[in-house]
């Protein structure tokens, strides 16, 4: 049993390795029930803008302001309607002429009379309410394009976002796996001393206890990337249980950063939330004016083609034609409260649109030094990594000499694994941050 446990690595911690094995397994299963799809940063953005909800959504409302454009339209157009009616009326009822001659009787009505007309109308003059009314839908209609294009930026940075942590994600499992390779090779190593009567026994357990961290930072790093995997699919908006994985590479930060405040001048110039709120700006202000309609005249051309039939006099064609002056003179103060209330929108507005701009300066400011952060820690940590490679090859070739201890190979091979995590955390980091500032800047 001692010389399989020497030979295979396994040693009286076997039921852990078979646990990590097991746990690895059960890791890799929903990859063989589900299905692996790998997809670039790209292919998963043209994915996301088919299916999130987020960017549906968008659409549904952008037709529904279309629909209220079509139907403020209709307020310039004449109106055609029909108009019928059949009717029974007392033939005592008194009559609306009185007798030719003093004790004469007065003339026979009708009873039963039947109507039927083609009736129309034209708004002449509502006091400009019509075109205010256009006019905000119109506005209504911008607002929304650019609350589409707000969706889907937003959608492409969930999306850039969680492609950078998966991506992160399975470079960390191969960090790990790295990992657990020296830590196995070096167990082989001081295995070897031992048969040889070099060293002490010391040394092997520290390594394997080493190796069993290894294993255990392997499966988190595993378990890590399924959850980075299910909330890319999320943020696409798949409905699908298959596995995604990350095709590319994170890159090292290269060029300089422009200056903040040229960043600052693209961002209020482009940031398409900024465009929004002047959209609904005027859509306000318009809708203001259309408010303050009420208080004059509506002028209108109305007309009328029909058919009468009475029981006693027949039947015969007949039209009427005019101008009408309608003048709501008070309505219960009804049209002042809607002006109150278009007048404090407007005032919302104006308000949220002076918060967005103070928000915006201190997002460009936040973005700005998480990129000069990032960028300074992932050349840091490129440096770092180097140099830990490095001292690996360094302790290892010391103890085949015998000049290193087992303590100094295991120490230089942990501080190569975690300069190597802080590497690929930093790269993503700063991809993340670059996504960010790419969202402000309206790109």
């Amino acid at each position: 049993m001692g010389a399989y446990s020497s030979d295979c690595g396994f040693g009286t911690a076997s039921p852990r390795r078979w646990l990590a094995l097991l746990l690895g397994i059960l890791l890799a299963v929903p990859s063989v029930a589900f299905g692996q799809r790998s997809l670039s940063l790209k292919e998963a953005q043209d994915l996301a803008r088919q299916s999130s909800p987020g960017i549906a959504q968008s659409h549904a409302r952008l037709d529904e302001a279309e629909a209220d454009w079509a139907a403020a339209r209709s307020a310039l157009l004449p109106k055609i309607w029909g108009a019928a009616y059949w009717s029974w009326l007392d033939p005592d009822r008194l009559s609306p002429v009185g007798a030719s001659q003093p004790g004469a009787a007065a003339p026979t009505l009708y009873g039963r009379e039947g109507y039927a007309a083609v009736r129309g109308k034209l708004v002449l003059f509502d006091g400009l309410k019509s075109w205010a009314t256009l006019d905000s839908a119109r506005r209504g209609v911008q607002s929304e394009q650019v609350g589409t294009r707000i969706a889907q930026a937003d959608t492409v940075l969930g999306v850039s976002l969680a492609f950078v942590r998966l991506l992160e994600a399975q470079q960390l499992v191969g960090v790990a796996q790295r990992s657990l390779e020296r830590q196995v090779a070096f167990e082989k190593v001081i295995q070897a001393k031992l048969d040889l009567g070099q060293g002490a026994r010391l040394d092997l357990l520290k390594a394997r206890a080493q190796r069993f961290d290894a294993e255990r930072a392997l499966v988190t790093a595993g378990e890590a990337q399924r959850v980075a995997s299910a909330l890319l699919r999320r943020a696409i908006g798949l409905e699908s249980r298959e596995e995604l994985a990350a095709r590319g590479t994170l890159e090292e930060p290269a060029g300089e950063p422009p200056a903040p405040e040229a960043i600052l001048a693209a961002t209020r110039a482009a940031n398409p939330e900024l465009q929004r709120l002047d959209a609904q700006l005027q859509q306000s202000r318009a809708s203001a004016r259309a408010t303050r309609g009420g208080y004059l005249p509506e002028v209108s051309l109305q007309g009328a083609f029909g058919y009468r039939d009475r029981d006693l006099g027949g039947g015969a064609g007949e039209w009427s034609a005019g101008v009408y002056l309608d003048w709501s003179l008070f309505d219960g103060l009804a049209t002042r409260a809607q002006g109150q209330k278009a007048d404090a929108r407007l005032a919302q507005l104006l308000e949220s649109r002076r918060a967005l701009e103070l928000q915006i300066d201190a997002d460009v400011s936040e973005v700005l030094g998480a990129v000069l952060t990032a960028r300074a820690a992932a050349r840091s940590a490129s440096q770092s990594v180097e140099a830990s490679r490095e001292a690996v090859e360094a302790a290892l070739e010391l103890y085949r000499i015998g000049r290193a201890t087992s303590l100094d190979v295991l120490t230089s091979q942990s501080e190569l694994a975690r300069t190597e995590v802080l590497h690929f955390q930093a790269l993503g980091d700063w991809t993340v941050a670059l996504a960010r500032l790419e969202r402000l800047t309206g790109d």
